[in-house]
């Protein structure tokens, strides 16, 4: 290395260091100036090193302080995009113009989504569903009204959707507080609880599962009910402890907006499943209905959800997970008065009676147009009663008077027997056009009757009833019509196509109309099928349509039975005509045999002569 490169590397790398301690031995002037030199640059090395690590350590805390600020940013955009999320998901839902069902699904998916809830349900609040229609004890009593009340509407061209003037006051006097499309309404401060005017009372109502979270959708086909009277008596009785109502009617009974359970096994209202504990919490939500919000105390249903183990995380959901889920609900409840503003408008609309009217219309020109029976001709005596009568045996000639009468007895018969055969496949004829015009009226009128049916929130009563009795005589299982979801479940296009392809001829099975009547004549007042569905009276098209299958399906009993009657009369004119040749042939028979006698007879009486002459002519010629 040559003299001015090291030179130029000594100055780069130690001369600063060096030049500072020589100054510094210079001015302190030490006893022994190498000594000192030595030991103040071990001293700056020490302090620049320490220099370096502090500036270091300070460059590292300052970038983990821009982290730790950049973390915290990208995580409050997290949380702003997820809150922004949220809430447009709740408004989402807010803005939702859907059906019922459709709704409480949605719901129940954003609480699954957005919080730690295990399993997210809705509860429908319903009234107690009117039970089945009972057939008397005495089956004399049981007398087929409808099949006569039909028949006698059809004679008037009446498709019996409308009711006497006395029954119209008496149903409109009954139906006083309930909305014309069938569902009850509240009047301020009329149903009120006691110690909370102008709130509602619940205590009629009952809660129904309606939609669940994924691996719930059993709890849809459960109930949460109160106790009933019976067995708190019974409870009573027998020194128990009577049952305490369900925690979540709080919600319903004490106008509470939002119920929260920490811990559910702190809470002895909380009902189990199958009765077996488990641990975690519950939060449901009232999903309010009008404009007032949950000061009204009217609410649509109960919007909850739990953290139980072993699928949950057994613990209380987090303050923001309940407000969400307080959101939810609201947002649910807009939704939902939104979905009954669209039935009450399309409600609104009416067209039932025009409906109606056009079908009573052209059933009364169908029976206008339908020649009148022709009359049954007469037929006499049967003459083979007088002959067991008399008990005599008869000539064969007096056989073959009679053979011949009774032979023109059964002709009379099956003369009469043809005519009704006429009379009961024109009738037939007649019935099943009529029931092909209540067909078309339903077919006309299906799209807005399942637009306007999945609207409902809860079920029209009566056209519930009709509903699930044209569903079991279409041989749906019974079991799964319990319900209102489980019955507006099964209304499609497909289930129209069955009920027209439906053949009301077949032979009855009593069994099933057993079940089918019981459902229908539920119906207590007839005119609330049109005022539940105004705008196509579905349910009242029904109701005749059964009532039709039923007179169809006795006119075709009727006409089987004429042409089992003329068939048997035409088997027995086949006998009797056998009889008779058997009874002309035994005449012949006879004749002969008598001729036969009588000739022999003759011939005898003319030998017994010729003898005689010859025995008296060997007489004369002796003598």
């Amino acid at each position: 290395m040559s003299g001015g490169h090291e030179t130029s590397y000594l100055v780069d790398t130690v001369g600063q260091a060096l030049s500072k301690g020589v100054a510094a031995t210079v001015t302190a002037q030490p006893s022994d100036p190498v000594e000192y030199l030595a030991e103040w640059l071990l001293r700056y090395v020490k302090s620049e090193q320490q220099q370096v690590v502090y500036i270091k350590e300070k460059k590292q805390h300052i970038d983990e302080e821009k982290r730790r600020v950049a973390q915290e940013l990208e995580e409050q955009k997290q949380q702003e995009a997820a809150e922004a999320a949220r809430k447009a998901a709740v408004d989402g839902l807010a803005s939702m113009s859907s059906e019922p069902l459709l709704l409480w699904q949605a719901a129940v998916r954003l609480v699954k989504s957005y919080t730690s809830a295990a399993s997210v349900y809705v509860a429908n609040i319903v009234v107690e569903e009117q039970p089945e229609w009972t057939p008397p004890e005495d089956p004399e009593a049981d007398v087929e009204t409808d099949d006569e009340d039909a028949a006698a509407a059809a004679a008037d061209g009446d498709t019996g959707g409308e009711a006497d003037d006395g029954e119209a006051a008496q149903e409109d006097a009954a139906a006083e507080g309930e909305d014309a499309d069938g569902e009850t309404r509240a009047a301020d401060g009329a149903d009120g609880a006691a110690g909370a005017p102008g709130l509602q009372d619940y205590s009629a109502k009952l809660l129904r599962y309606v939609a669940a979270s994924p691996g719930q959708e059993f709890m849809t086909q459960l109930e949460l009910r109160r106790p009933k009277p019976a067995e708190e008596d019974a409870a009573a009785e027998g020194g128990q402890q009577p049952q305490q109502v369900p925690v979540t009617y709080r919600i319903l009974d004490e106008h509470m907006p939002l119920l929260e359970v920490p811990a559910v096994t702190a809470e002895p209202r909380v009902k189990f499943l199958r009765g077996f504990p488990r641990i975690g919490g519950y939060v449901a939500a009232a999903v309010p209905a009008g404009p007032a919000g949950p000061a009204s105390g009217a609410y649509h249903a109960v919007l909850a959800a739990d953290t139980l183990l072993p699928d949950g995380h057994g613990q209380a959901l987090a303050q923001q997970e309940v407000s969400f889920l307080w959101d939810v609900a609201q947002a649910l409840g807009k939704a939902l008065d939104a979905a009954a503003a669209a039935r009450k408008a399309d409600a609104a609309r009416g067209g039932s009676a025009d409906v109606v009217s056009g079908l009573a219309a052209a059933i009364a020109e169908l029976r206008k147009a339908a020649a009148p029976a022709e009359a049954l001709p007469e037929v006499g005596e049967d003459p083979a009663a007088a002959e067991q009568e008399e008990g005599t045996e008869l000539s064969p000639a007096d056989l073959i008077v009679q053979r011949e009468a009774e032979v023109q007895h059964i002709e009379q018969r099956i003369a009469a027997g043809q005519v009704a055969a006429n009379n009961a496949a024109a009738a037939l004829t007649l019935e099943v056009n009529v029931l092909e015009a209540v067909v078309q009226s339903i077919t006309s009128v299906r799209g807005a009757a399942i637009h306007a049916l999945k609207l409902f929130s809860s079920s029209p009563p009566a056209t519930q009833h009709v509903l699930r009795a044209v569903l079991l005589l279409l041989g749906r299982d019974p079991a799964a019509l319990s319900s209102w979801r489980e019955v507006s479940g099964q209304l499609h296009v497909g289930t129209f196509d069955d009920l027209a392809a439906y053949d009301a001829t077949q032979a009855r099975d009593a069994a099933l109309w057993k079940r089918v009547r019981a459902a229908y004549k539920a119906v207590q007042r007839p005119r609330d099928l049109e005022k539940e569905l105004p705008q196509c009276g579905l349910g009242a098209l029904l109701l005749q349509w059964l009532k039709q299958v039923r007179c169809v399906a006795r006119k075709a009993a009727a006409l089987r039975e004429a042409n089992a009657a003329l068939a048997g009369a035409r088997e027995a004119l086949g006998k009797k005509e056998q009889q008779l040749e058997e009874a002309k042939e035994a005449k012949t028979k006879a004749d002969e045999a008598e001729a036969a006698a009588a000739a022999a007879a003759e011939a005898e009486a003319a030998a017994a002569e010729a003898a005689e002459a010859e025995e008296g002519g060997e007489e004369a010629a002796e003598e």
